[in-house]
């Protein structure tokens, strides 16, 4: 069963059906094959479980998302993070969603969130930068900008794109 992880996965819910690992880690493994009806049969077990997993709640929100549930998405992230605050993938989500829909606020909220979980990502810099030119906070956009220009070593596309912005506000 080793190099077969389907069959792996579905031999450990035999003995533990409601395990929430399990089921979220089969839900990926259909998610990558392409199977996105049977990931999110697996992700929606391994949430109805109960466990105290962040996870399945995120991977099944990046699913409702996709299929534009936004509302659905939101709540599952948000309790997802309510698992785990440190969770930081859900916040990204988040994020995306407020800006979308024109709650800046919340965008940025989000965004505070995961420049303290994420303190070296440029990207996070980056899109807490926009988000506060959208709110036409030009000081703050360049506060974050500069802050992110210590950490573009290993993301030099994103370096670029802040210096490109940093140019246009000043």
């Amino acid at each position: 069963l080793w190099g077969k992880p389907i069959e792996f996965f579905e031999n450990i819910l035999k003995y533990e059906p409601e395990s929430a690992r399990i089921n979220n880690n089969l839900g990926n493994t259909y998610f990558n094959q392409g199977d996105k009806k049977q990931a999110e049969l697996y992700y929606r077990k391994a949430v109805e479980s109960g466990d105290a997993f962040a996870q399945p709640y995120y991977n099944l929100g990046s699913m409702l998302q996709s299929q534009g549930d936004i509302f659905g998405a939101i709540q599952l992230y948000e309790k997802a993070v309510e698992i785990n605050p440190n969770f930081y993938y859900p916040y990204q989500n988040l994020a995306v969603i407020y800006a979308q829909q024109g709650k800046l606020a919340k965008a940025i909220e989000n965004v505070e969130i995961l420049k303290s979980l994420l303190p070296n990502n440029p990207r996070v810099y980056y899109n807490s930068a926009l988000v506060y030119i959208a709110l036409n906070n030009k000081e703050q956009a360049l506060i974050d900008l500069r802050a992110g220009l210590k950490y573009v070593d290993a993301d030099p596309q994103t370096g670029e794109l802040m210096k490109e912005l940093i140019e246009k506000l000043q």
